[in-house]
């Protein structure tokens, strides 16, 4: 049913000039304003085809929410595109297809329009068309395309153009409408149950919706710097020692991994670097619509960098990119970020690509920021975030064995984890490296990809905490999510 609005749509513009008076559809202008009208209309369904087609390529869907999210930042999203696919020759053939079509059209639509019909037998068409168009668009619904358990069949089985507006139009959910969910006190007996440990008491009777709780630790606090790295769409694939039989992109992180605390199986939030945010410094689970990151009264969170603020740390934010880039600015600035560094504020940036400046650069960068930070004589926190994996994955010449200019997904890969290792490299020649733990993490999955409704081997990231002053390895198999790992700094 939902391939039938389609048919629908190109039903639209015969039903409408069945409206206009013969004398009106007589008048040249009138026609050729028409047929220009068709052309248009005949370009815009066959390019939405194409473009869908290259959508589901990267995506394996179906126009969705990331589309809609996507195009709030037309200029990256568009040089994106321009640099990742051959943009000219596909408008230039699409354009030929509907000189074709239009060519073909044109003299049935001027006889349509030239034959007299009487009052009754236009009525009757109209119906016909109302009929039609009225049977396409009632298969406009999203649940008709659930016709298996394969998640890709049901995207194929989808319409695009409905699942974009649909994903646009149900943003905002009203969370008990659609949702199941158990009381609060419920929930908070249950939470409580899973809190409950030997060295901690909790603050209030059995019965209260609190759960603050007070913790007794022999141990004594050692105040490292904190270096937290989201690396973009560093799945768990990429990974040599997670994966041996597969690409081997990662000597340097699996180097690391060697002489670090290093998480197995770990778990994204989502599919795309708000998730991350939301999940390394709140320890936030993926709510319905929008990140936290991105909603308004997303201030004054309670956090890592809250906590870590409150215990006399410095804390700032680096990200690769304009930190107007998915509301990054007003988060960070809003949710104890001291400073704030992007794309604008890198001095001698050696390559840069729509999304940002290169890895190699943000590290180099951020060096000397740390420097300044050591100066001070307190600790400090620092979250990065990169971006030069990521279409059109391009990355400076010179760095890898491989060429840039091939666009590959591999290759853009095997740069972020060069430059991983060599942040780390120049960190040892400062004074700060044997104070501060490392921790480096995937921010989502390359894609989601797969027959399952959640393909979790989609989301599988990798997650490492590297100190210098322990130098020793100890790797943790047991499944965890992408929110657990806030806690694991203060562990």
């Amino acid at each position: 049913m939902m391939c039938l609005s389609p048919s629908a749509r190109l039903l639209c513009l015969p039903y409408f000039s069945r409206f206009l008076p013969k004398r009106f559809l007589q008048w040249a202008p009138v026609r050729w304003l028409l047929v220009f009208g068709f052309f248009i209309f005949t370009y815009g369904t066959i390019y939405l085809a194409v473009v869908e087609l290259f959508f589901f390529d990267e995506f394996n869907s179906r126009f969705n929410y990331v589309a809609v999210d996507y195009l709030l930042y037309p200029h990256e999203v568009f040089v994106n595109i321009w640099d990742s696919y051959p943009v000219l020759e596909i408008l230039i053939v699409v354009f030929l297809i509907t000189c074709l079509v239009t060519y073909w059209a044109t003299p049935r639509l001027r006889e349509a329009w030239s034959t007299s019909k009487s009052v009754p037998a236009r009525l009757k068409l109209i119906g016909l068309y109302t009929l039609a168009i009225g049977i396409g668009y009632l298969g406009l619904n999203i649940n008709f395309s659930k016709v298996s358990t394969n998640r890709v069949l049901n995207e194929i089985t989808a319409n695009g153009v409905y699942s974009f507006f649909y994903s646009a139009f149900t943003n905002h959910l009203d969370y008990d409408v659609y949702y199941s969910r158990i009381s609060d006190r419920d929930a908070t007996a249950l939470l409580r149950s899973q809190l409950t440990a030997a060295n901690a008491t909790f603050s209030d009777h059995i019965d209260s919706l609190n759960i603050t709780r007070q913790i007794i630790d022999p141990g004594v606090l050692s105040k490292f710097n904190i270096v937290l790295v989201l690396e973009e769409s560093f799945g768990s694939q990429f990974v040599g020692s997670l994966h041996p039989e597969g690409p081997a992109c990662t000597p340097e992180f699996d180097s690391l991994a060697a002489r670090g605390l290093f998480f197995t199986n770990i778990y994204a939030t989502g599919n795309r670097t708000v998730r991350g945010v939301e999940a390394s410094l709140l320890s936030f689970p993926p709510i319905p619509g929008q990140s936290i990151v991105k909603r308004p009264l997303n201030e004054n969170l309670f956090s890592l960098p809250s906590v870590l603020k409150k215990n006399g740390y410095q804390t700032i934010f680096l990200y690769g990119g304009r930190s107007y880039f998915d509301n990054f600015q007003q988060f960070a600035s809003s949710n104890n970020f001291d400073q704030i560094f992007d794309q604008g504020d890198f001095k001698n940036v050696s390559f840069e690509t729509i999304w940002g400046v290169c890895d190699g650069d943000l590290f180099d960068n951020s060096l000397s920021v740390f420097d300044s930070l050591h100066s001070v004589g307190k600790p400090f926190f620092a979250t990065m975030i990169t971006v030069s994996n990521h279409k059109p994955y391009l990355y400076p010449e010179g760095k890898i064995p491989f060429d840039p200019k091939k666009q590959e997904r591999l290759h853009a890969v095997r740069y972020a984890d060069f430059a991983m290792g060599d942040f780390v490299r120049k960190a040892q020649e400062h004074d700060f490296f044997d104070s501060t733990i490392f921790v480096f993490l995937g921010d989502h999955g390359p894609r989601v990809y797969g027959w399952q409704q959640i393909p979790m081997d989609s989301y599988g990231i990798p997650i490492l905490f590297y100190c210098p002053a322990l130098d020793s390895c100890w790797t943790a198999s047991r499944d965890i999510g992408f929110a657990d790992g806030s806690g694991t700094h203060f562990a």
